[in-house]
């Protein structure tokens, strides 16, 4: 996989994550009957992404496992076990 391939498919699962985070705190306060301030939905969304480095490791790991050039060892194999 190219380094712009993987660059493209994290750019997409950040993407995904954002709208995620932001659809069930959403779905949340509609369920409540409390609809919150965009104010609100936008820091609660900066909680969910507090920590982008786990999701860029976990997005470059996909796209790793992904590669057609790369064969699974025991780590992919076990890591993809837990």
């Amino acid at each position: 996989m190219s380094a712009a391939d993987r660059e493209a498919l994290l750019a997409e699962r950040i993407g995904e994550r954002i709208e995620d985070a932001r659809g069930a705190y959403l779905a949340r306060a509609v369920l409540t009957g409390v609809v919150p301030t965009e104010a609100e939905v936008e820091r609660e969304l900066a909680r969910a992404l507090a920590r982008p480095d786990a999701a860029i490791a976990r997005c470059s790991a996909t796209a790793d496992s992904h590669s057609a050039a790369s064969r699974p060892t025991r780590t992919t194999r076990a890591t993809r076990l837990m």
